[in-house]
């Protein structure tokens, strides 16, 4: 935590920030992830709309 205090203040004071690869890493995972969970509402809604007709 202290890392990235240190990094946001000196990013504040006009130095340039190196880029945190950690991200790179784990954004897509997320995206991969939400994508899943947002199919697998829309293919619980047309479930139980199909049951509802």
């Amino acid at each position: 935590m202290t890392y990235r205090l240190a990094t946001a203040w000196g990013v504040l004071r006009g130095r340039s920030s190196r880029p945190d690869y950690g991200m790179l890493l784990v954004l897509p995972f997320l995206a991969a992830a939400g994508g899943a969970l947002l199919a697998l509402a829309v293919e619980s809604a047309v479930g139980a709309r199909r049951t509802r007709e």
